[in-house]
């Protein structure tokens, strides 16, 4: 069976959170270990809390929405799709998906996948394609393009 994900997954989903909140818990663990004070022996304003707070809570929430929910792998069985989160492995019969979108201008891009009945990963599922810089541009991708072809054929 084809990869129809992007090996890039792990990255974005285990890494790049490790990276985001170590970066900002060092540089508060950092304010804090200077002892809430500057060279000068002035105390540290609270409003330099601020910002690293800001970022923790809109990164966890972009985070959820946008990353947490991506399936580890995608595989293409021709006739079905074998979909893999966490410890759970669900085929997905083409005839099941009800509509396939594709968003290219985030990052990173998002094909979700919309389905009929319920699975046990839930009503929707959603993956990174593989990517190519020309196809930020074009808004389309070669792997959502024959989803939807063969959902179509499906379907008939």
């Amino acid at each position: 069976m084809k990869l129809l994900s992007s090996k890039m997954t792990f990255f974005y989903k285990r890494v790049f959170p490790v990276l985001w909140f170590g970066i900002i818990l060092v540089a508060l663990g950092v304010l804090v270990a200077g002892g809430l004070h500057d060279k000068h022996g002035k105390p540290v304003p609270a409003a330099a809390f601020l910002p690293p707070a800001v970022l923790l809570v809109i990164g966890g929430l972009v985070m959820k929405y946008l990353l947490f929910d991506l399936a580890d792998e995608v595989f293409d069985g021709v006739e079905f799709l074998v979909v893999r989160k966490g410890g759970v492995e669900e085929k997905i019969l083409f005839g099941n998906v009800r509509n396939v979108s594709f968003q290219s201008l985030i990052n990173p891009p998002r094909v979700t996948l919309s389905l009929r009945e319920d699975t046990r990963l839930g009503r929707e599922i959603a993956f990174i394609p593989p990517w190519r810089f020309a196809e930020a541009f074009r808004g389309r991708n070669p792997v959502v393009e024959s989803l939807i072809d063969r959902m179509d054929r499906a379907r008939r």
